[in-house]
C-alpha cells in the first residue's frame, strides 16, 4: 500500500516538473513571438503555439518523469528509514553507508521515471535518448580520465563535432531523408533562404548544362557569390545571435542572478560576448556550408555533372569545414556542441544502415536508454555535483530534485572521481 507522503511527494513532482516544462516553453513562445513581432500582429496564433499537441506531450512527459522520480525516491528513503529504526541504527553513526544508498536510490528512482519517456513524441523521444546517452558518456569518460583509466585528448570537443559534421553534410546535401525531420528543418532554417527544391535541383538532380551557368543563373543564390557569401554570413549571423539571447538569458537569471548583483560588468560582458560567439558558429557553419556548394558547382561543371549530382566529397570538405565554426566558442561550450551533434549523427548512420538491412528498430529501445542514461545522471548529482555543469546542476537539483534536494558540499576537501581531494577553487563554469 503506498503511503500518503510518497503520494504526496508524487504529486508535488508532478506538478513541479510539468510546470517548469510549460514555464519554460511559454518563455521562449514570448521571446520568439516578441522578436518575430507576432505578439503585436498575430495575438492569438502566438497563444495558439502554447497549446500545440507537441507542447502538451512534452508537459506530460515532464510532470510524470519528475511525479515518478519523487515517488519512488520518497518510496526508497521511507523503507530505508524503516530499516534503520528496526535495527536500531542511527543516521549519523551510519553517515557512510547512507550516503552510497543514496546515490543508489537516485540512480533506481531516475531508471524507473525515465521509462515515462514512452509519452513523449517519437521523433522527440529518439533524438533526447540519444542525447542523454551521450551526456551520460561524457560524465563517465570524465571520471574516466580523472582515474587515469583514459587519456586526456586536447580540443576534444572539436574534434567530435568536426568529425560529427562529416556524416551529418553529407546526408544534408545528398540524403536528406537520413536526417532526423526536426533538426533537418533547423538546418532550412539557420540557412534563411534555402529550401529542398531548391537543393535538389541545382546539387542532388542536376540538369545537363552544354554551357557555363553561374550559381545565381541556376538558381541557388542572389548575384556572384562572393559577395552574397559575405553578406549572408553576417545576416545570418544577426539572425542567429537572436535566437541565442533566451538560450543565455535563462540560465543568466536563473543561476547567475547572484553573480549580476555583485558583479554585473564582468558577467554581463561575458554575456554578450557568448552570443556573438555563439551568433559566429552558426553564422560561420552555414557561411561554409553555402560557399563549400557553391564551389563545387563551379568545379563540377568542368566535369559535367557526372550522375547528374555533385561528387560526394562534398559533403566530407562541407562537413569538415562547417566544423571549424565550433572554434569561436570555449573549450566547455564546444564540447556541449559536441555532445548536441553527437546524436543526429548517430540518428543518420542508424538510417543508413537501415538501408542496408543491417539495422532494425526495437520497440521500447530508446525508452531503456534514455532511463540508463538518466540514473547514471542521478547517481553522479548525488556523489559529485560539483563535476556537472552549472545548469545541469541547477535543473537536476531545483527541478528533478526539488525541495528534498541536499545541500550542496563545498568543494574544499572533497574527494574527487580520481580519488585526489579538490582544493578551494571556483566551480562556476561558463555556460
Amino acid at each position: 500500500m503506498l503511503e500518503v507522503s510518497v503520494l504526496k511527494a508524487a504529486a508535488e513532482g508532478a506538478i513541479r516538473g510539468g510546470g517548469s516544462m510549460a514555464a519554460l516553453r511559454a518563455f521562449f513562445s514570448l521571446l520568439g513571438a516578441v522578436f518575430s513581432g507576432k505578439i503585436v500582429k498575430k495575438p492569438m496564433e502566438a497563444l495558439k503555439e502554447l497549446l500545440t499537441e507537441d507542447g502538451r506531450l512534452q508537459t506530460l512527459f515532464a510532470g510524470l518523469f519528475v511525479g515518478v522520480y519523487s515517488g519512488v525516491r520518497k518510496a526508497l528513503r521511507n523503507r530505508r528509514a524503516q530499516q534503520r529504526t528496526k535495527g536500531g541504527v542511527s543516521a549519523s553513526n551510519d553517515a557512510a553507508a547512507n550516503a552510497a544508498t543514496d546515490g543508489n536510490d537516485a540512480a533506481l528512482a531516475a531508471f524507473v521515471a525515465g521509462l515515462t519517456i514512452a509519452f513523449d513524441k517519437g521523433s522527440r523521444r529518439e533524438t533526447l535518448s540519444l542525447y542523454m546517452a551521450s551526456r551520460a558518456a561524457g560524465v563517465l569518460i570524465r571520471a574516466a580520465a580523472a582515474r587515469g583509466i583514459v587519456p586526456t585528448v586536447p580540443n576534444f570537443g572539436f574534434w567530435i563535432f568536426t568529425l560529427c559534421q562529416v556524416p551529418n553534410m553529407s546526408a544534408f546535401m545528398f540524403e536528406e531523408e537520413l536526417i532526423d525531420p526536426d533538426y533537418r528543418r533547423l538546418i532550412y532554417k539557420w540557412s534563411r533562404d534555402m529550401s529542398h527544391e531548391q537543393l535538389d535541383h541545382c546539387f542532388r538532380n542536376i540538369p545537363h548544362y552544354d554551357r557555363f551557368v553561374p550559381c545565381e543563373a541556376a538558381g541557388f543564390h542572389e548575384g556572384p557569390c562572393v559577395p552574397y557569401l559575405a553578406k549572408d554570413m553576417f545576416l545570418n549571423w544577426l539572425a542567429t545571435a537572436k535566437m541565442y539571447v533566451p538560450i543565455y538569458t535563462i540560465p543568466l537569471l536563473m543561476w547567475k542572478r547572484e553573480k549580476l548583483a555583485t558583479a554585473p560588468f564582468p558577467t554581463l560582458t561575458r554575456y554578450f560576448q557568448s552570443i556573438f560567439n555563439s551568433g559566429m558558429l552558426l553564422g560561420t557553419y552555414i557561411f561554409f556550408m553555402k560557399g563549400t556548394m557553391c564551389s563545387y558547382r563551379h568545379l563540377e561543371q568542368r566535369n559535367g555533372f557526372k550522375g547528374g549530382r555533385m561528387h560526394w566529397s562534398a559533403g566530407v570538405v562541407g562537413g569538415a569545414l562547417t566544423g571549424t565554426g565550433v572554434l569561436w566558442e570555449p573549450e566547455g561550450r564546444r564540447q556541449e556542441l559536441a555532445i548536441y551533434v553527437l546524436p543526429q549523427t548517430l540518428i543518420v548512420i542508424w538510417n543508413k544502415l537501415k538501408q542496408y538491412g543491417l539495422a532494425k528498430t526495437i520497440p521500447g529501445f530508446n525508452s531503456i536508454i534514455f532511463a540508463t542514461a538518466m540514473a547514471v545522471f542521478m547517481k553522479w548529482h548525488s556523489k559529485y555535483p560539483e563535476q556537472l555543469k552549472p545548469w545541469m546542476r541547477g535543473m537536476l537539483g531545483k527541478v528533478i530534485e526539488g525541495p528534498h534536494a541536499k545541500p550542496r558540499t563545498p568543494t574544499v576537501g572533497r574527494e574527487r572521481p580520481g580519488g585526489a581531494v579538490e582544493k578551494e577553487t571556483d566551480t562556476v563554469e561558463r555556460s
